[in-house]
């Protein structure tokens, strides 16, 4: 996904630590479209956040926020981070795109199928 998709977070909480890590409560997403994930058991849908699109440097924050956060290994999170990836409950935040455009449907057909 390219920097047209984000998430602006409303929790207060991890707004917080996002904004420690990223500079900004509003984070690159990889789809306009939310994920259904499991935590704990429970079905919740979430974006994920672009990591494509920040440097080592933000990276590296948030690989030691997350070992601190789920008392895992530095090594541990490199590992994991490109295959699980982050994601924010779509109840944490509001996601936007200044690309409508990817959700019209280009193939409307021809008359005869009105």
């Amino acid at each position: 996904m390219s920097k047209n998709t984000t998430a602006t977070i409303k929790n207060p909480e991890r707004a917080k630590d996002l904004k420690e890590i990223f500079g900004s409560d509003k984070i690159y997403i990889t789809s306009p479209l939310p994920t259904w994930i499991s935590i704990n058991g429970k079905y919740e849908k979430a974006f994920f956040i672009d990591l494509e699109q920040y440097d080592a440097k933000v990276i590296e924050k948030l690989v030691q926020h997350l070992s601190v956060k789920f008392h895992l290994s530095v090594d541990e999170i490199k590992c994991d981070l490109p295959k699980i990836g982050v994601p924010i409950l779509d109840k944490d935040c509001i996601m936007v795109t200044t690309s409508p455009m990817m959700f019209i449907d280009d193939d409307r057909g021809d008359e005869d199928d009105y």
